[in-house]
């Protein structure tokens, strides 16, 4: 039987979640800069007379990120619920797939180009339904309002804050324009890939460019670099992995006729499996610095070069089995279980807290013009598709806080 009592609820908060979103989306800000997003949402958390805690600021984090937290006095399980607030460094353009936006940022070269500002107001919406309805008779709620999602600025400091506050599971979403709107992935195992990231200088002389031939060209051997790591991916790499490549910067002299000391070039690998990303890793340094050699340049790698995102891995049963029943139960023809997203999401750590449960639900509608790739200048949302991402927040909070299963608890991901 179809929860309709909660789907009558969702529909009376949709105005202020879109709302809420429309707004969010006028005003973004991107990674470690969210200061006006973080106050915004604060004091919507405030309104509810929640107790916030900020993040730490440290060499990364901007202490933008912060939880929140309602405690129904009871002794009971804890339950973590998860939202991205920034935005990314884009342009947005004025149409999206097929039409004129309803809604557009304010702020040039920066937009709400993967669906957080929807993910922001998922989490406002939900929690109003969820502390106005008092079916939580016992444990907590978390709200994880996280910094940084895109550039990874927020989450490590966010963790340490988790840490010791005995949390039993986090659930946290993505609103996915790969997916039709009603639409709702819950996959076993990997639902988003692993993320290496690859920031290389390579180094050279500079001088006139009449005369290459008393400098030593870095933007030759970076190209060079480009075309032979291409190659050697196909050959040396296993064909059966997960795995995808993808090198989206190359730069050299501001000025065409200046051969600079140097060039960078740019970009990242994602991947499911440890073993691949750190056998792909050799690959790309190998190569790199052997056609560098051969050019008479030098290649250096950057101190975040490397790892930068876990894979969300799904591999709880019992929250799997928690996640797709409150699925059918609000939205019987809306699960899909063998999906999986090649992106990659921060969301992916927090399993060095507890046990995780994450899902994608669609937002593309084609009458409405979502569906652009994510990080796309053209990438919009279809707002129908918070109806579903904020009943299924909610449906899954209320089920877990209300049985008495009890998980266990430590770091997770160690186990």
């Amino acid at each position: 039987m179809v929860n309709q009592d909660l789907i009558e609820q969702v529909n009376a908060t949709m105005p202020f979640a879109i709302q809420t979103r429309r707004y969010l989306h006028e005003n973004p800000e991107v990674s470690a800069h969210e200061f006006k997003t973080s106050e915004y949402l604060k004091a919507e958390c405030r309104k509810l007379g929640l107790t916030i805690e900020n993040v730490s600021k440290d060499a990364y984090s901007a202490g933008t990120g912060f939880i929140a937290i309602f405690d129904t006095g009871i002794p009971g399980k804890i339950l973590g619920l998860r939202t991205d607030i920034d935005a990314l460094p884009i342009n947005e353009n004025t149409e999206n797939e097929t039409r004129t936006r309803l809604v557009i940022s304010h702020h040039p070269n920066v937009m709400h180009a993967c669906g957080h500002d929807g993910h922001m107001a998922t989490l406002l919406s939900a929690m109003q339904i969820l502390i106005s309805r008092r079916r939580l008779k016992s444990g907590k709620l978390i709200f994880i309002f996280e910094e940084g999602e895109e550039a990874s600025t927020g989450i490590h400091a966010m963790i340490r804050l988790l840490k010791d506050k005995k949390i039993d599971a986090i659930y946290g979403q993505h609103l996915f324009s790969g997916l039709e709107t009603g639409q709702i992935a819950l996959a076993e195992g990997p639902i988003t890939s692993s993320s290496l990231r690859i920031q290389m200088t390579i180094h050279g002389r500079g001088g006139h460019i009449s005369r290459p031939d008393l400098s030593v060209n870095p933007v030759i051997a970076a190209a060079y670099i480009v075309t032979n790591l291409a190659g050697a991916w196909v050959n040396q790499l296993p064909p059966e992995q997960l795995m995808t490549f993808g090198l989206s910067q190359i730069n050299g002299s501001p000025v065409r006729n200046v051969i600079p000391d140097k060039a960078y070039i740019g970009g990242s690998f994602r991947y499911h499996k440890d073993e691949v990303g750190e056998k792909a890793f050799r690959l790309i340094k190998e190569v790199s610095k052997s056609v560098a050699y051969a050019h008479k340049c030098s290649v250096s790698f950057s101190d975040d070069s490397g790892p930068s995102a876990r894979a969300v891995i799904n591999k709880d049963p019992y929250l799997i089995k928690i996640g797709r029943e409150s699925i059918n139960l609000l939205f019987p023809r809306s699960l899909i279980t063998d999906f999986r997203w090649g992106a990659s999401e921060s969301f992916g750590h927090y399993a060095k807290v507890c046990p995780t449960l994450f899902t994608l639900v669609g937002t593309k509608n084609e009458k409405v013009g979502s569906g652009a790739e994510h990080h796309s200048e053209y990438f919009d949302l279809d707002e129908k598709s918070l109806m579903f991402s904020i009943g299924l927040m909610v449906q899954i909070a209320e089920t877990f806080l209300g049985d008495h299963f009890q998980m266990e608890k430590g770091d997770h991901d160690a186990k």
